[in-house]
């Protein structure tokens, strides 16, 4: 039985190869993983907001307009099950706008009071519990919705929850704040915009050039911060198995998938949510919120 004796120095360097040969695998996956997050995050700043090389603003004012661009967007859609979603209406009116855009950096402008209906397969897509809508402020854009058109949008998502657990240092949680906190940039905000005219547009043929800005960067930002925030985190906190469960942007959309589903249906209270709540007041935080409108249809949102 002599032979099954090993040599304990063989067992010592067989050992230590062993390690020597992890270490330089683990060194070779770790570099292989920072490659990636450094591609996904020039990915995301090709498609991050409005005049971006990958982002593409489509602007549907007729059925001819929705025939040419909106099946493909819509059939894109459903491929990431993530959106951003954002109005537009003048005053106490009707939806004038409605902007959606994706993943890959395209967005769509519908203008609803020139197409005066919404479309079958969009109105699918707000319906669909499978299809998370992200935004901010986005329980009441999604009830402006029901009230103007009956349309039931459920998955819908106020990413401001995921930016504050993130960030919780900044003090306003607005379009604006966010794009600058988040993504370092600065995008047009201004008051001016925001309450022009979206029926007629500001420009002679329609919408100007800031007001399309404006409005394709409250869908973009919305998309875009999120997606930064997930790509962020497993960038700073790498392990062997998000190393091999990470490979392509898709995966990344995914994991923004998966943590929006985590606050869907929650509104968010600015002033319960960043501790301004005064004393004795009762307060509403993290509870699942349903729409007045749907209450009296006995309906929630999920």
């Amino acid at each position: 039985m002599a032979w099954l004796i090993v040599p304990t120095k063989t067992i010592l360097v067989s050992g230590a190869v062993f390690i020597l040969s992890f270490a330089i695998w683990t060194k070779k996956l770790k570099k292989s993983h920072g490659d990636k997050i450094i591609k996904f995050q020039n990915i995301l700043a090709q498609r991050m907001c409005y005049g971006r090389n990958q982002v593409r603003v489509s602007i549907i004012q007729s059925e001819e307009d929705w025939n040419h661009v909106g099946m493909l967007f819509v059939k894109t859609a459903w491929h990431y099950q993530l959106v951003g979603l954002d109005l537009e209406w003048v005053e106490d009116g009707k939806v004038a706008l409605m902007q959606i855009a994706l993943p890959d950096g395209s967005c769509i402008l519908i203008r609803l009071n020139l197409l005066q209906f919404i479309p079958a397969h969009i109105e699918s897509m707000l319906n669909s519990s499978d299809i998370v809508k992200l935004g901010v402020g986005i329980k009441q854009d999604c009830d402006k919705l029901y009230k103007d058109y009956g349309i039931i949008c459920h998955s819908w998502a106020d990413i401001r929850h995921l930016i504050q657990s993130k960030h919780p240092n900044i003090r306003s949680l607005g379009m604006g704040s966010i794009a600058k906190y988040v993504l370092n940039i600065t995008i047009d905000k201004d008051r001016k915009i925001r309450r022009s005219n979206w029926e007629e547009g500001d420009a002679e043929n329609g919408l100007s050039t800031r007001q399309i800005e404006y409005a394709a960067n409250d869908a973009l930002i919305a998309l875009s911060a999120v997606i930064s925030l997930v790509v962020e985190e497993k960038g700073e906190n790498w392990s062997i198995l998000k190393s091999f469960s990470i490979t392509t942007y898709e995966d990344i959309i995914a994991i923004v998938k998966s943590s929006c589903m985590r606050v869907r249906g929650t509104d968010f209270d600015y002033k319960c949510n960043t501790g301004k709540v005064k004393k004795g007041q009762p307060t509403s935080c993290n509870k699942r919120k349903t729409s007045p409108d749907l209450e009296l249809r006995g309906m929630k949102i999920i």
